[in-house]
């Protein structure tokens, strides 16, 4: 199954048993907000089989924009999504990078839907607040 997602360029999940982790992984596409995702990954260690290993890890603001485009695809009904976003802004709060979840949101035609989670995160309280406004 794993094989075949890479193959057709779909994602899949990992659960570890054990503890219930999930992992999201996503087969590298040709879009150009993939391949930005992609670059901006970090590397974090991880410890497998008596011994750490490398993984990538998507950067906040590329796990937002993902899930709101999720949210949106799956006509704005999947709650999950939606906390998923709340929580990552709660979360990383000041640590964002505003601008570049900005400059993509605009790009991916999902800035309502950004403007509306920073509000409800309440990361901004108001319109007036918004960095690209």
């Amino acid at each position: 199954m794993i094989r075949d997602a890479l193959l057709h360029g779909k994602s899949f999940n990992l659960i570890h048993l054990d503890t219930m982790i999930k992992i999201d992984v996503f087969a590298l596409t040709s879009e150009p907000f993939a391949r930005t995702a992609f670059q901006r990954a970090k590397p974090i260690e991880v410890y497998l089989d008596d011994d750490f290993e490398v993984l990538s890890m998507s950067s906040a603001e590329d796990i937002i924009l993902q899930k709101l485009m999720w949210y949106e695809l799956g006509n704005r009904v999947s709650e999950r999504q939606w906390l998923d976003v709340l929580g990552v802004l709660k979360v990383q709060g000041n640590e964002l990078d505003l601008e570049y979840l900005a400059t993509w949101s605009q790009k991916l035609d999902i800035q309502e839907l950004l403007n509306k989670a920073l509000q409800e995160s309440q990361l901004h309280e108001n319109e007036e607040s918004d960095p690209w406004n």
